[in-house]
């Protein structure tokens, strides 16, 4: 692109142009959750959080993709829509990757997250969707839903950061329950 400019010289106007370009600061996606895990057929939510810094405004198209075991699946109703509902869950085990792709004019932007399904009979934690940004102070509250425990466990909130996570895979058991 390039911009007309003028300056008097001697009382003269002299036209001149100067060359310049807009960058673009690109569009964001973010899904809220990266990893969930869900027993088979439960339901569970997907929500997308856009940025659209170059074409606020203009309508933006929403693309989801499936994969399981690293083979397609097709498992959406509505895969048109900026949150994901699958309200009958999904019908068997296993690892599924949910890609959501994000356009606007010549833009794409995608995010991904891990659904892990379980069967049935082995307990399932899942934290309900919550903003990932929010303003220092503002009060979050976080929901969970609990399927399959053993009446005698209790439940207990705990925060870590992603390198105690890491560090405390090796500890998980993923076939029995331990209850305080």
């Amino acid at each position: 692109m390039f911009s007309k400019v003028y300056y008097k010289h001697h009382n003269r106007t002299i036209p001149t142009e100067l060359p310049f370009e807009v960058g673009y600061r690109g569009l964001e996606v973010y899904l809220s959750a990266d990893k969930l895990i869900v027993g088979i057929d439960h339901s569970f939510t997907i929500e997308s959080t856009v940025i659209n810094h170059d074409y606020a405004g203009l309508p933006l198209t929403f693309e989801w993709r499936c994969s399981i075991n690293g083979t397609a699946c097709d498992i959406f109703d509505d895969a048109n829509e900026s949150n994901l509902i699958l309200s009958s869950g999904l019908p068997t085990s296993g690892q599924y990757e949910i890609t959501a792709i994000v356009s606007v004019l010549h833009q794409f932007a995608e995010a991904k997250t891990t659904i892990i399904v379980l069967d049935s009979i082995l307990p399932v934690i899942q934290v309900e969707p919550t903003p990932r940004l929010v303003n220092e102070g503002t009060s979050v509250t976080l929901v969970a839903n609990v399927s399959n425990i053993m009446p005698i466990c209790t439940l207990q909130w705990y925060f870590a950061t992603e390198e105690q996570l890491k560090s405390a895979v090796n500890d998980i058991c993923k076939e029995c329950q331990v209850c305080q």
